[in-house]
C-alpha cells in the first residue's frame, strides 16, 4: 500500500491496550480494527497486551502488563 507516495507495507506494529473490566472481549472494538487495518496495510502484527482490570491509578501495577509491554517491545 502507498500512502503519500510511499511504501508503508511491511512495518511492524502492536498493540498495548487496557480496560476497566475483567473481561478482555470489551477491548474486541480496539482489537479487531487493529488487526483489519495491520492486515490492509500488509504489516506484521507482532504481538498483543491486553491487560484486564485497570481503572485507579496504579492498578496496572498489580499487574504483570508492564512486563508483557516490556517484552513485547524487545521483539522490535
Amino acid at each position: 500500500m502507498v500512502v503519500g507516495g510511499k511504501d508503508i507495507s511491511g512495518k511492524e506494529c502492536a498493540l498495548i491496550a487496557c480496560c476497566e473490566e475483567d473481561d478482555l472481549s470489551v477491548l474486541d472494538g480496539v482489537r479487531i480494527p487493529m488487526e483489519r487495518t495491520a492486515a490492509l496495510n500488509k504489516w506484521k502484527m507482532v504481538g498483543e497486551v491486553l491487560v484486564p482490570g485497570v481503572l485507579n491509578p496504579g492498578d496496572v501495577e498489580k499487574t504483570d502488563g508492564c512486563a508483557q509491554a516490556a517484552a513485547l517491545a524487545d521483539k522490535f
